[in-house]
């Protein structure tokens, strides 16, 4: 499922930090911990997991958020953040959900505050309502386009992360297998092979022109030991093919690397 909360600042002038991710993903875990807290702590802890070799285990969240659409702001690069020039602001959530949770999850979200707190400045924004978003006919072939940053990496011989752009040969490839393992990761009976997912019957296909891609570095635990920076892709259309069970996880999981940190949102492109 797929909605979009209508967020209201509670202050004139609010400020929004711009490594707003992992705040966000802060504030969701405690929502959800508020609610179920056995379903949070398995979320934040474990996770849906899939075989990755002999001895380890990939870990998949299977939510992810888009970027925060701010109806009007200006850009403080100085003090690091957005000044929103509007109050109104749209915020899309994704989870890959059963059908009978859908309307719990929803539920949650209204009448919710929600805080940003940093070092500098603290922001409050009010949920004023819950908006469900239609999903697009799930055939086995979707036109997609991010609503967040896509993320996909490979490491190099030093064992650091080398983030892919989308018309590198190794990108579609990795986001593909990586779009196997989150569908197998809730199906014990998936028909794909443990290792190595056939990639066969899938394929990914960028539609903007290279010179139209945007970039983005996002700062994740801000400030702390645990800081990390990630490069994801923006402005980007692409086509996937696949069967659509496994497509549907994707579009809803989110899609590559770091969804739970709001990356990979994606939505029907119109």
């Amino acid at each position: 499922m797929q909605f979009t909360l209508r967020l209201l600042a509670t202050e004139s002038s609010a400020r929004i930090p711009f490594n707003y991710q992992y705040l966000l993903t802060g504030w969701l875990y405690r929502v959800l911990a508020d609610a179920d807290g056995d379903y949070a702590r398995f979320l934040h802890e474990r996770g849906y997991q899939v075989a990755s070799g002999t001895w380890s285990r990939k870990t998949f969240k299977l939510f992810t958020f888009s970027d925060l659409r701010m109806h009007g702001y200006e850009v403080r690069p100085k003090e690091g953040c957005f000044v929103l020039t509007s109050p109104v602001v749209d915020w899309t959530l994704s989870f890959y959900v059963e059908q009978a949770a859908e309307a719990f999850i929803m539920g949650l979200f209204q009448d919710q505050h929600l805080t940003l707190v940093n070092r500098h400045f603290q922001t409050e924004l009010a949920v004023e309502r819950v908006e469900t978003l239609a999903l697009p006919s799930l055939t086995d072939t979707l036109t997609l386009r991010t609503l967040s940053p896509i993320v996909v990496a490979q490491k190099d011989n030093t064992g650091m992360d080398q983030y892919l752009h989308p018309y590198d040969d190794a990108f579609g490839p990795l986001l593909l297998i990586n779009l196997i393992d989150k569908y197998r990761s809730t199906r014990i009976d998936a028909n794909f092979d443990t290792d190595e997912p056939n990639l066969k019957n899938f394929s990914f296909e960028p539609l903007t022109k290279p010179d139209r891609l945007r970039s983005r570095l996002v700062t994740i635990k801000e400030g702390s030991p645990q800081e990390t920076k990630v490069r994801g892709w923006h402005s980007l259309d692409f086509r996937l093919h696949g069967p659509a069970e496994v497509l549907e996880a994707g579009f809803l999981a989110g899609l590559g690397r770091y969804n739970a940190e709001g990356f990979g949102c994606v939505g029907a492109r119109g």
